[in-house]
């Protein structure tokens, strides 16, 4: 009954379309492509990203289009050096390295990811794209501007604004195989000539790419309902208030609801590990799944905040306020093909942000930036292993941080500029919580914890830039960026901040009329208190998952990005080289300790046979230097070729080909068999008929169905979407 609602959903859709399509409005020409001219905000001011002294790329709406970018893991796809790792409740983004390779909410990103200038928690960066603006991928630490914890780089995601004396918006309708619905769309809406509104929505169901082997499920969902782990239906609504009573002040206010519901994760256990060999499934695209009680529920509200006022000698005061809630409840097992209790999962968060800023004017000779940045983040986390049952684990985090910054440029003349920054941040984490058992409904806690930690942080940059010609950028830059410590949970122990220092040079160039642009840029980066997720043997226990300080990594690299439209033909394309070399000395290797038969229970809190001093996990240390970093693949490229046919009164017609390659990655440093990623080349292709405001598309993703791991967590794999085909309708207005 749901899907036949969802097909006249759908049909209705396309009908309007197609209606619409019949009446025809006046046929424009179709003209030739022309590169489209982006503009960039992620420091503060508007600036041309070929005239900015940092590796950035930056897509517009159309070009988030164009080469199928959907969410953020397809962004990086199309930016060199740029990974995302799939671990279930988070999507953990990295650039050249450095990132967030564990999945913990008390380990900060390295690669934050804003919407609308407000920072978004690991749990939910995955959200959708839809009525985007534009997009902005910082490579390299940004110590100065962005924050503290931008030690890879940093994401911002701008949605479309609402605009003052404009009525239009767009309706956007797909459907594709594994009965994927989806359905988005925006409206703008003048209130007077102060006051506009807007508001968007996006809405998509599918089914799982997976079939479940498992007979033993079968039996359990005729009685509870049809399990679907891997599904996906999610459902997203934003609002947006513009204000402008004058040409000195504005407001904006925009509110998200994000919610997705669905039937959890479809893994598969890890080759090599005890589980894998019980699995009984070695075929893509199936799972072995016991039980039908997996589920995952999340919801986020989010609202941001952005005040601005222009002075009459053309300072700028900003000030960005932001407040979001994140709730996620979702159950998970152990994947080894027999029944067992789930693992309940219950986290919450509560972010907020403050940030005043005070802007130059950019055409004075000195221009500057300075500010003031405060958040206090509220985490809970409630967990409830099923090998500990009724054993409850919880912990809460209170993590406050305020920040003072500066950012000063001078042009000494037309071709030459020197710049500089500094930044001091000063962390607070404070954890309470501890282990709790349940006997009959009452809890006793049977191991309290309780942590501080303190971090005070310098990060900041200085460099200079030279206009060659005014088609010639080139920059040379050397920035500090750190990333906060934090406390784990349990036993509450600390782990100081990650620190980085970039030495980074690059070339942008214009050529052919400003038909093609091409950057190019090296970079050496010292790599120091790596925070990497570790099983320690803390006093007299068996070892435990915690947080640690584990060196330091020396990395180094190269980027080149093209663009260009000649004639009908357009062609883009990047190449990232990354060189990793952990410098850590020797560290525990659970999988080693794990096939040696020793038990992994904690001691103290579950009777359990096995546990030994931590002298005698010694013989399971193992040397990590010269191994790269967690999801750093050493090469990574993509390149997209189209040709617009010119149809004259009926459109355009447009065919692409898109291609996506990341070589082997691994997940930790100890490049144990489980945590290698084979290398894997993506292809995709759309054909995309234009006729003036209507546009259809038949698309196709993963055309080769390449069957690929895309992260892990707990010895279980993440694994990519296969081939999917599908056809998207698009009515502006």
């Amino acid at each position: 009954m749901i899907l036949n609602y969802k097909r006249i959903l759908l049909l209705g859709t396309v009908s309007v379309m197609a209606i619409g399509v019949q009446a025809g409005a006046q046929t424009v020409p179709a003209k030739t492509k022309s590169l489209e001219e982006v503009v960039i905000t992620a420091q503060k001011r508007r600036e041309n990203p070929m005239k900015t002294p940092v590796a950035v790329t930056a897509l517009s709406a159309a070009s988030l289009k164009n080469k199928d970018v959907v969410s953020l893991e397809s962004l990086a796809g199309v930016t060199p050096s740029f990974t995302v790792n799939l671990q279930g409740p988070t999507d953990g983004a990295n650039i050249r390295g450095i990132g967030l390779s564990v999945s913990s909410p008390a380990v900060a990103p390295g690669v934050p990811i804003y919407r609308d200038g407000i920072m978004l928690s690991p749990l939910l960066a995955g959200e959708p794209f839809y009525d985007i603006q534009s997009v902005e991928v910082l490579r390299g630490p940004q110590g100065t501007l962005v924050g503290a914890n931008s030690t890879g780089g940093a994401v911002f995601i701008n949605t479309v604004s609402p605009k003052i004396g404009e009525t239009g918006g767009y309706l956007e309708a797909k459907a594709g195989t594994y009965t994927d619905v989806g359905v988005q769309g925006a409206l703008n809406m003048p209130i007077n000539d102060e006051l506009a509104a807007r508001i968007a929505f996006n809405y998509e169901t599918r089914d799982s790419f997976y079939t479940n082997v498992n007979t033993a499920s079968h039996v359990s969902q005729t009685a509870q309902g049809t399990s679907n782990p891997g599904n996906l239906d999610q459902k997203d609504v934003r609002l947006g208030l513009f204000y402008k009573p004058s040409s000195q002040f504005n407001l904006l206010i925009k509110t998200n609801f994000h919610q997705d519901n669905n039937n959890g994760w479809a893994l598969t256990p890890e080759a090599g590990t005890p589980a894998a060999t019980a699995y009984g499934v070695s075929r893509p695209w199936q799972i072995n799944f016991p039980d039908a009680n997996t589920s995952f529920q999340a919801f986020q509200s989010r609202t941001s905040v952005e005040a601005n006022y222009h002075f009459l000698n053309g300072i700028t005061l900003r000030s960005v306020t932001g407040v979001a809630y994140t709730h996620e409840l979702y159950n998970t097992q152990e994947f080894n093909g027999t029944a067992s209790t789930p693992f309940g999962n219950h986290i919450e968060d509560h972010p907020y942000t403050q940030e005043f800023n005070l802007i130059s004017p950019a055409s004075a000779p000195v221009h500057w930036v300075m500010g003031t940045f405060s958040q206090y983040w509220s985490a809970a986390v409630k967990l409830t292993p099923n090998t500990f049952a009724p054993i409850d684990v919880t912990n809460h985090d209170d993590k406050v941080a305020n920040a003072m910054f500066g950012d000063v440029g001078y042009n000494i003349n037309p071709m030459f500029e020197v710049h500089g920054g500094l930044r001091y941040t000063l962390d607070h984490v404070i954890q309470t919580g501890g282990v709790y058992l349940d006997t009959g409904g009452h809890l006793r806690r049977l191991a309290p914890q309780g942590a501080e930690q303190h971090d005070g942080i310098w990060s900041g940059r200085l460099g200079a830039n030279i206009k060659f010609s005014p088609n010639q950028f080139g920059y040379i830059t050397v920035s500090r960026g750190a990333k906060t410590g934090g406390v784990n949970s349990p036993p509450g122990v600390a782990f100081a901040p990650e620190e980085v220092t970039d030495y980074e040079g690059g070339l942008k160039s214009t050529w052919l009329d400003g038909q093609l642009r091409t950057t190019l840029g090296g970079f050496y980066m010292d790599y120091n208190n790596l925070q990497l997720q570790l099983e320690q043997p803390f006093a007299n226990t068996t070892p435990r998952g915690a947080i640690a300080n584990a060196g330091a990594s020396k990395i180094y690299g190269a980027e080149f990005t093209t663009e260009g439209h000649l004639g009908n033909w357009g062609f883009d394309g990047n190449l990232g080289y990354t060189h990793s070399s952990v410098n850590a000395g020797k560290l525990f290797n659970q999988y080693a300790f794990a096939a040696s038969g020793q038990s992994l229970v904690m001691c103290g809190v579950v009777v359990s046979t096995g546990c030994s001093p931590a002298a005698a996990f010694a013989a399971y240390t193992q040397s990590v230097s010269g191994a790269p970093n967690p999801y750093s693949p050493t090469w990574s490229g993509a390149a997209g070729v189209e040709y617009m046919f010119d149809l004259g009164q009926y459109g355009t017609l447009t065919p692409r080909l898109n291609f996506d390659y990341s070589s082997v990655q691994w997940a930790s440093v100890f490049m144990n068999t489980v945590d290698k990623m084979q290398a894997r080349t993506l292809v995709g292709a759309h054909l995309t008929w234009e006729r003036d405001t209507y546009t259809v598309t038949l698309y196709g993703t993963n055309l080769t169905n390449q069957y690929y791991i895309t992260g892990n967590t707990a010895n279980e794999n993440f694994h990519g979407d296969p081939r999917e085909i599908g056809v998207s309708l698009r009515k502006t207005f």
